[in-house]
């Protein structure tokens, strides 16, 4: 049930990020079988579970503002490196380039039209082995830009990589910065739920 309620509700992006409910939540399991229309947007499916949780479970929950650690992508003391999109129409995104000349082995990211906001969505996402928080822009840089990104993998065992480490790289290439500190974040509350759903 608590895996249900972390696809139905996108403000789950942590497990601590759904509160309350009763213990079964962790352990019992159900199939839920269910059929979109095509080209469905995911916000879409996602409400639609959330109606079928809330019409078979009974589902309640309320949203709720809650101090959480997090990733503050915030302007160096140096100043931001960005430049503008030169296409600023064209779809956004990053995808891998050419190591050719770059500065560091390992991790290489072409990003194109890109917001801060979606930098900061990204992130967790590319580099899971350094940002192991969700990020929260706080830069105050609107618009969108082109940039290149450029790291080293994390090592494994808590080994120190061989190059730069996204933080770095950030900070040296873009003149952003990764700061760890407590934010308020939406936080779902589960009010009720059956244990049993009813028929169809």
């Amino acid at each position: 049930m608590r895996q249900l309620i972390e696809v139905a509700y996108k403000d789950v992006i942590r497990e601590e990020y759904l509160t309350g409910g009763p213990r079964w939540i962790d352990s019992d399991r159900f199939d839920l079988i269910g059929k979109a229309p095509p080209n469905s947007s995911v916000d879409a499916e996602r409400l639609m579970i959330q109606g079928v949780l809330a019409r078979r479970f009974h589902l309640q929950v309320h949203s709720e503002d809650k101090a959480m650690p997090i990733y503050a992508l915030v302007v160096s003391k140096k100043g931001q490196k960005l430049r503008p999109a030169v296409a600023s129409g064209d779809p956004d995104g990053c995808r891998p380039h050419d190591m050719t000349n770059s500065p560091t082995d390992g991790v290489h990211y072409s990003c194109h039209n890109l917001t801060m906001t979606r930098l900061a969505e990204w992130l967790p996402r590319r580099a899971a082995g350094y940002v192991d928080l969700p990020v929260v822009d706080l830069t105050e840089i609107t618009g969108s830009y082109d940039f290149q990104l450029d790291w080293s993998p994390r090592m494994p065992e808590g080994d120190p990589p061989d190059g730069v480490t996204v933080f770095g790289a950030l900070e040296e290439q873009l003149g952003l910065k990764l700061d760890r500190r407590k934010h308020p974040m939406p936080t779902i509350v589960i009010d009720h739920v059956d244990r049993s759903p009813t028929e169809n």
